[in-house]
């Protein structure tokens, strides 16, 4: 026939350009999505002592050692810049909601996010 590849390696190559640019955009979209990581400063301020934590301590997205969020308190965000809740609290539309395992003290969002 005229016009169509006659070898398997023709036809590969006929379905290349699509295959080419699926590739193209997923690595141009892990660029993006890394370029957008925190910078973890390994000069900067060392683990935190967990002693002085009221919620208990937590690691970060650079794995350093910081102060975990209260009952009520803001969390969450990309690479959790808002911080981590402490042990009995979970982070939900942003807040960390439920029960301190350090202070007992509670918080209950009253609004749907």
């Amino acid at each position: 026939r005229v016009g169509e590849p006659t070898s398997l390696a023709a036809m590969k190559f006929s379905q290349c350009p699509s295959c080419l640019a699926l590739i193209v955009i997923c690595i141009m979209l892990m660029a993006m999505e890394s370029a957008a990581a925190p910078n973890c400063d390994t000069e900067g301020d060392g683990d935190v002592n967990p002693e002085t934590c009221k919620y208990g301590a937590v690691r970060n997205w650079c794995r350093k050692l910081v102060c975990a969020k209260g009952p009520g308190e803001v969390c969450g965000g990309r690479w959790m810049q808002h911080g981590t809740c402490g042990t009995g609290t979970y982070c939900n539309c942003n807040r960390c909601l439920g029960c301190s395992s350090f202070t007992l003290e509670c918080y209950a969002a009253g609004q749907v996010c």
